[in-house]
């Protein structure tokens, strides 16, 4: 039987400056981010298996079946009817909005747009996930940032930077270097 051989002008001249699965879901993250109608805060999640496949994402928001028109955005420090009181995280949705076995959730990664709260945490840590990757760490040093990595790390749950990651998965793209404008504007609006 002869080899099966491709002719030399069918080989190379792929494209170049492509993205890195770590950049696709961290940009997926960013645009289910621009889905939240917080006026301060717009969170976006998106979870991977362990082939880099995306599982499900979310953003924060109302719970199903709430007029988003008839939310209370605002916050005061206090007021016990204000938005926090309300809101769905990013990674609450991202995990609830799954449809599949939570089977698949085993060793998987989330990508998250501000480092997940403590409640957001347990969530993450009782789904099986294994991995947070982050674009922003916000609110570092509060008790309850503090109190978010230490159940992480107790739990074997790693968090790392996205800037961090594409420095050990030395990847190379900046989301400013990428040719299309369309996705700068998405990045330029967090």
């Amino acid at each position: 039987m002869d080899e099966f051989n491709i002719s030399e002008e069918f080989l190379g001249g792929k494209r170049e400056g492509t993205i890195s699965a770590h950049e696709a879901a961290m940009l997926t993250a960013i645009s289910w981010s621009l889905m939240s109608k917080d006026p301060s805060t717009q969170v976006g999640a998106c979870i991977t298996n362990t082939s880099n496949r995306v599982l499900t994402t979310g953003y924060n928001g109302t719970p199903i079946g709430w007029s988003d028109d008839e939310f209370p955005w605002a916050y005061k420090e206090g007021v016990e009817n204000s938005k926090y009181t309300y809101v769905v995280h990013a990674e609450e949705n991202a995990i609830a909005n799954y449809k599949g076995s939570v089977e698949h959730f085993k060793d998987a990664t989330i990508y998250v747009t501000l480092f997940p709260c403590s409640n957001c945490s347990k969530k993450i840590i009782q789904s099986g996930i294994k991995r947070v990757v982050y674009l922003f760490d916000d609110r570092k040093d509060t008790k309850d940032n503090i109190a978010a990595k230490y159940m992480l790390n107790k739990a074997g749950v790693e968090f790392i930077s996205f800037e961090e990651l594409r420095k050990i998965d030395e990847v190379d793209i900046s989301f400013d270097s990428m040719p299309n404008e369309y996705v700068k504007k998405l990045v330029r609006k967090l």
